[in-house]
Protein backbone atom coordinates (compact mmCIF):
# COMPACT_ATOMS: atom_id res chain seq x y z
CA UNK A 1 0.00 0.00 0.00
CA UNK A 2 1.45 3.27 -0.78
CA UNK A 3 0.40 6.03 1.19
CA UNK A 4 1.38 10.00 0.11
CA UNK A 5 1.72 12.65 2.31
CA UNK A 6 3.38 16.57 2.33
CA UNK A 7 6.50 17.15 3.82
CA UNK A 8 7.41 20.38 4.82
CA UNK A 9 11.26 21.16 5.24
CA UNK A 10 11.46 23.14 8.52
CA UNK A 11 13.23 26.71 8.39
CA UNK A 12 17.02 26.80 9.66
CA UNK A 13 15.29 28.56 12.33
CA UNK A 14 12.22 26.15 13.23
CA UNK A 15 15.00 23.35 13.70
CA UNK A 16 17.86 24.70 15.44
CA UNK A 17 14.60 25.90 18.18
CA UNK A 18 13.51 21.90 18.22
CA UNK A 19 17.26 21.10 18.50
CA UNK A 20 17.65 23.42 21.44
CA UNK A 21 14.04 22.36 23.10
CA UNK A 22 15.48 18.42 23.36
CA UNK A 23 18.50 19.40 24.47
CA UNK A 24 16.94 20.86 27.10
CA UNK A 25 14.34 17.83 27.71
CA UNK A 26 17.07 15.53 27.18
CA UNK A 27 19.31 17.05 29.74
CA UNK A 28 16.78 16.73 32.41
CA UNK A 29 15.32 12.99 31.73
CA UNK A 30 16.43 12.11 34.44
CA UNK A 31 15.01 14.65 37.28
CA UNK A 32 12.39 13.09 40.12
CA UNK A 33 8.30 12.87 39.10
CA UNK A 34 5.31 13.11 41.47
CA UNK A 35 2.27 11.28 40.41
CA UNK A 36 0.05 8.41 41.23
CA UNK A 37 0.24 4.79 39.84
CA UNK A 38 -1.72 1.22 40.27
CA UNK A 39 0.20 -1.98 41.19
CA UNK A 40 -0.57 -4.94 38.76
CA UNK A 41 0.48 -8.03 40.82
CA UNK A 42 0.10 -10.45 38.64
CA UNK A 43 2.24 -8.69 36.09
CA UNK A 44 4.70 -7.42 38.63
CA UNK A 45 4.27 -3.83 36.80
CA UNK A 46 2.85 -0.25 37.28
CA UNK A 47 -0.01 0.88 35.21
CA UNK A 48 -1.94 3.78 35.27
CA UNK A 49 0.66 6.29 35.39
CA UNK A 50 0.30 9.63 35.36
CA UNK A 51 3.42 12.00 36.41
CA UNK A 52 5.17 15.50 35.95
CA UNK A 53 8.26 16.75 37.04
CA UNK A 54 8.58 17.72 40.65
CA UNK A 55 10.24 21.12 39.34
CA UNK A 56 7.93 21.91 37.30
CA UNK A 57 4.72 21.95 40.03
CA UNK A 58 4.44 24.02 42.58
CA UNK A 59 3.48 23.37 46.20
CA UNK A 60 0.37 23.40 47.91
CA UNK A 61 -1.00 25.52 50.61
CA UNK A 62 0.14 21.90 52.27
CA UNK A 63 3.43 22.04 51.80
CA UNK A 64 3.27 19.36 49.43
CA UNK A 65 3.42 18.90 46.10
CA UNK A 66 2.35 16.00 43.58
CA UNK A 67 0.08 15.79 40.13
CA UNK A 68 -3.47 17.03 40.23
CA UNK A 69 -4.87 14.16 38.86
CA UNK A 70 -7.11 11.82 41.42
CA UNK A 71 -7.15 8.09 40.99
CA UNK A 72 -11.03 7.72 41.03
CA UNK A 73 -10.78 10.31 37.89
CA UNK A 74 -8.50 8.57 36.23
CA UNK A 75 -9.32 4.96 36.44
CA UNK A 76 -13.19 6.38 35.59
CA UNK A 77 -12.08 8.25 32.03
CA UNK A 78 -10.24 4.63 31.60
CA UNK A 79 -13.48 2.54 32.27
CA UNK A 80 -15.10 4.35 29.92
CA UNK A 81 -13.32 3.89 27.21
CA UNK A 82 -14.38 1.12 24.31
CA UNK A 83 -13.00 -2.21 25.96
CA UNK A 84 -10.72 -3.13 22.90
CA UNK A 85 -9.16 0.21 23.80
CA UNK A 86 -8.30 -0.78 27.48
CA UNK A 87 -4.86 -1.85 28.78
CA UNK A 88 -5.52 -5.77 29.28
CA UNK A 89 -8.66 -5.24 30.95
CA UNK A 90 -7.55 -3.56 33.84
CA UNK A 91 -9.45 -0.63 33.88
CA UNK A 92 -13.00 -2.29 35.18
CA UNK A 93 -14.27 -2.90 38.65
CA UNK A 94 -13.65 -0.63 41.45
CA UNK A 95 -10.45 1.06 41.58
CA UNK A 96 -9.98 0.36 45.34
CA UNK A 97 -9.43 -3.29 44.78
CA UNK A 98 -6.12 -2.21 43.14
CA UNK A 99 -2.86 -1.66 44.55
CA UNK A 100 -2.47 1.87 44.35
CA UNK A 101 -0.19 4.51 45.46
CA UNK A 102 1.12 8.66 44.88
CA UNK A 103 4.42 10.44 45.27
CA UNK A 104 4.82 13.54 46.75
CA UNK A 105 7.46 15.96 47.60
CA UNK A 106 7.92 18.28 50.97
CA UNK A 107 7.97 21.90 51.03
CA UNK A 108 10.00 21.62 54.30
CA UNK A 109 12.71 19.52 53.22
CA UNK A 110 12.45 19.04 49.97
CA UNK A 111 11.99 14.73 50.53
CA UNK A 112 10.44 13.13 47.90
CA UNK A 113 8.36 9.92 49.38
CA UNK A 114 5.75 8.03 48.38
CA UNK A 115 2.59 6.88 50.17
CA UNK A 116 0.83 3.18 49.62
CA UNK A 117 -1.47 0.83 51.80
CA UNK A 118 -0.59 -2.50 53.71
CA UNK A 119 -0.41 -3.71 50.07
CA UNK A 120 3.28 -2.74 49.67
CA UNK A 121 4.21 -5.48 52.82
CA UNK A 122 2.88 -8.49 50.10
CA UNK A 123 4.52 -6.51 47.33
CA UNK A 124 8.08 -5.50 47.99
CA UNK A 125 8.82 -6.67 44.47
CA UNK A 126 6.93 -2.63 43.39
CA UNK A 127 9.33 -0.24 45.42
CA UNK A 128 12.40 -0.80 42.59
CA UNK A 129 9.58 0.10 39.80
CA UNK A 130 8.16 3.16 41.43
CA UNK A 131 11.66 4.58 42.25
CA UNK A 132 12.54 3.73 38.88
CA UNK A 133 9.68 4.73 36.98
CA UNK A 134 9.31 8.52 38.79
CA UNK A 135 13.24 8.60 38.79
CA UNK A 136 13.30 8.46 43.20
CA UNK A 137 16.32 8.29 45.24
CA UNK A 138 17.01 4.47 46.26
CA UNK A 139 16.29 5.43 49.59
CA UNK A 140 13.33 7.08 49.46
CA UNK A 141 10.64 7.16 52.07
CA UNK A 142 7.53 4.86 51.73
CA UNK A 143 4.77 5.88 54.23
CA UNK A 144 1.76 3.74 55.53
CA UNK A 145 -1.33 5.87 54.76
CA UNK A 146 -4.98 3.71 55.50
CA UNK A 147 -6.31 5.79 52.26
CA UNK A 148 -4.17 3.22 50.16
CA UNK A 149 -5.04 0.72 51.77
CA UNK A 150 -7.06 -1.73 49.02
CA UNK A 151 -10.64 -1.46 49.73
CA UNK A 152 -9.89 2.33 50.50
CA UNK A 153 -10.09 5.47 48.84
CA UNK A 154 -11.79 8.70 47.66
CA UNK A 155 -15.17 7.63 49.07
CA UNK A 156 -14.14 6.66 52.73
Amino acid sequence: MHVEFDVRQSTGDEHSNMMDAMRANFDNQNDAKVGIFWYWPAKARLYGIRSGFADDIKFNSNGVKTIRDLHRSVWAKNAARPKDAREYGVWSGDYTQIPKGRVWQEESTGSMYVTVGDWIRRHEDAKPLIVDEFDLPADVEFRYDRHWDIGHGWSE
